[in-house]
């Protein structure tokens, strides 16, 4: 059993860093889709596959002695690492994956309270990214507004000479 979870721990974590790898090049070069599939889902699951990977060897060092479980505790430390910065770029990349998905995830959701005919689920569509796109448009600027006064209004009250101690 162990030699099995072994394999596949290896085999989840390569293909994880693979396609992880694979999600970091095309972003860097521009590139938004691959196949049917945004980059930044490609991304997701190359970080579900390096974190299963992570807990079947984990799973494998615990059922062996102490002796061998220091030794492999370097590498341990090293899969954490990968799994860290495979975490920050998933952070970095989550508001945009779900802000750039919204109408399809609405459309999506709407299709499970909603009996749409024919003709109707592309009329939604089109009428969710037109309301998104007024959003973009519009709300986000003011929300950029509201960021930049409440940046300034701290500055000008939560000065270090204010709240030192002396």
């Amino acid at each position: 059993m162990d030699n099995l979870l072994l394999w596949l721990g290896r085999l989840a974590g390569v293909a994880g860093l693979l396609l992880i790898a694979v999600a970091v090049a095309l972003r860097l070069t521009g590139v938004y889709w691959l196949g049917a599939f945004q980059v930044g889902t490609v991304l997701l699951g190359g970080t579900a596959a390096l974190a299963a990977g992570c807990f079947a060897l984990l799973l494998v060092l615990t059922s062996r002695s102490a002796e061998v479980v220091a030794l492999s505790a370097r590498r341990i430390g090293r899969l954490g690492v990968v799994a860290l910065l495979a975490a920050v770029l998933i952070g970095c990349s989550l508001i945009g994956i779900a802000y750039s998905n919204a109408d399809q995830w609405l459309l999506y959701q709407a299709g499970h309270y909603l009996d749409l005919r024919d003709g109707q689920r592309e009329q939604l569509g089109k009428a969710l990214r037109e309301r998104l796109a007024e959003h973009r448009a519009r709300e986000l600027g003011d929300y950029v507004d509201f960021l930049d006064r409440v940046q300034r209004a701290a500055a000008d009250v939560w000065t270090p000479r204010r709240w030192s101690r002396s």
